[in-house]
């Protein structure tokens, strides 16, 4: 074990014999910013990076153990990277230099060292410019960024840690010609990791559908437990059979609830902790005691969307568990599927699922359900429901899902500004050391 510890340490801190420089690629005044699509990957000649599909609106590269050529940036190897073009040249490029999804987690002490050096390069790099800062939590994930703005282009460094575990550094360089930056840029920016790092499980037809292939159905009782389900199907997906079906166990009495959507999660985390698994919440919208504030904002931009209109006012009842299905059912559905779009989240929620299910990991998708139009529902369809996320379509911006009620719900699919506005919270689970 020690030795594979050092190995990979090795390979993310190693300088490459042969390897293309990252800062090179971006050029010492962004010159890469004014390449058109067929200079960046010309036709014909190998490159580091492929395009992600025939429209060549984004470019991937991944690190392959055994590639002739490697990518790295201020002498520190490259996981992976992406570039997004915007029209004919690119707008962003991100260089992932430390991922623990990917590579055996480091010491803080260690990740911060290095985090010191990448932070000395860039302040070399833009000679004379004063870096600002932006912090942010979300949830338990504290968010940091280091930026340096050089005419109309940006370089930002940013990384995440939570629970004193780091979790990713990436470096940015973004055109943004005279637009503002938003809090939502210093978040990790999530992509794909290209044809070539795709897992065996991962298949794509023609239609532009990329999805996990031969996923099991496992029927959920009529009395049983969403939570309990999809952990069964990850599980048999996983080649686990369980000696007997999951249940899920009702939470004892001294549990807190904050809201009336903790159950199904508290109780997949206790599913997963009796199983072995380790689960990773990725987004959770409602979370602990950031939840009435949370509600009180919906509401509040709810009441003032709906002004014109004279709908009905809604309020949040005080004390106790916060009733946020009651309040959202309340809601008008096309105006609180706008409201929570403009929260601009959907493009984390796309580029999350892409993250996952390029590497062959399914997302329990955790929704509210009886606001977006759906077909196929059983005749009795539950408030709160967690189902799977196994695949998506990038040209038709869609989601490819399943739920655990048998035939006819295998493969189903819901577009993202919809999908994004129903979810609660994301979530992938993994097998314990």
């Amino acid at each position: 074990m020690l030795k594979q510890i050092c190995f990979i340490l090795f390979v993310f801190f190693s300088v490459f014999a042969a390897a293309e420089d990252g800062a090179a690629i971006v050029g010492s005044k962004h010159e890469l910013f004014s390449k058109k699509k067929d200079q960046f990957i010309p036709d014909g000649k190998k490159s580091l990076f492929t395009w992600s599909s025939e429209t060549k609106t984004a470019a991937f590269y991944a690190s392959i153990p055994g590639q002739e050529k490697a990518l790295t940036i201020f002498g520190k190897n490259v996981l992976s990277a992406y570039v997004r073009f915007s029209g004919e040249t690119p707008s962003v490029i991100t260089f992932t230099l430390y991922d623990q999804t990917v590579i055996q987690p480091l010491a803080s002490d260690k990740f911060m060292q290095e985090t010191k050096g990448i932070y000395t390069h860039l302040k070399k790099r833009y000679p004379g410019v004063k870096p600002k800062f932006l912090n942010a939590v979300r949830d338990d994930l504290k968010i940091h960024a280091a930026f340096w703005v050089s005419g109309k282009y940006v370089c930002m460094m940013k990384w995440g840690i939570r629970k004193d575990t780091p979790e990713y550094l990436q470096i940015e360089f973004i055109s943004v010609a005279g637009k503002n930056l938003s809090r939502r840029h210093i978040m990790r920016t999530l992509y794909t990791a290209g044809k070539s790092a795709r897992r065996t499980k991962t298949e794509q037809a023609e239609n532009g559908d990329v999805y996990l292939r031969n996923f099991p159905m496992y029927v959920q009782p009529e009395k049983g437990n969403s939570a309990a389900a999809v952990v069964q199907r990850i599980m048999e997906y996983k080649g686990i059979k369980p000696e007997k079906p999951i249940e899920a166990a009702p939470l004892k009495k001294s549990v807190k609830l904050f809201t009336d959507t903790d159950e199904l999660p508290l109780q997949l985390a206790e599913i997963c902790k009796k199983n072995n698994l380790k689960l990773t919440p990725h987004f959770v919208l409602f979370y602990k005691d950031r939840s009435l504030r949370r509600l009180e904002n919906l509401v509040g931009r709810y009441n003032r969307a709906v002004r014109k209109p004279k709908k009905e006012r809604l309020s949040v009842a005080a004390g106790g568990k916060l009733p946020v299905v009651a309040t959202i059912k309340k809601m008008t559905p096309d105006v609180y599927i706008r409201l929570r779009n403009e929260e601009h989240g959907e493009q984390v929620f796309e580029g999350a699922v892409l993250q996952s299910i390029m590497s062959g990991q399914p997302v329990i998708w955790y929704v509210i359900m009886g606001i977006a139009k759906e077909d196929k529902l059983p005749k009795t369809v539950p408030d709160l429901h967690m189902r799977l996320i196994i695949g998506f379509n990038a040209t038709t911006k869609t989601v490819i899902y399943t739920d655990c009620w048998g035939k006819g719900h295998e493969i189903k699919r819901m577009p993202y500004e919809k999908a994004w506005a129903i979810t609660l919270g994301t979530y992938t689970i993994s097998s314990r050391e």
